[in-house]
């Protein structure tokens, strides 16, 4: 109806090379920084991974997910 609403995300992720299909950001004192994606591999995989507790969410889960995709074959 022609309203127009923008939204911040505190996903660093968004926007940048890393593909992010779906994902959530928590963050408390106790329980550290926290991440959920759902991303894609290079040949259309889906990826689903978790980070817990970091000091850095984002670069963790790029790491991680570049392990699963340089590391992980499916079948």
């Amino acid at each position: 109806e022609g309203s127009v609403r923008n939204y911040t995300s505190t996903n660093k992720l968004i926007g940048t090379y890393f593909p992010v299909l779906a994902g959530k950001t928590g963050y408390t004192p106790a329980a550290g920084q926290n991440l959920v994606v759902m991303t894609y591999g290079d040949a259309g995989q889906r990826i689903g991974a978790v980070v817990l507790g970091s000091r850095d969410r984002f670069e963790d889960m790029k790491t991680l997910v570049g392990w699963v995709k340089h590391n992980y074959n499916w079948p």
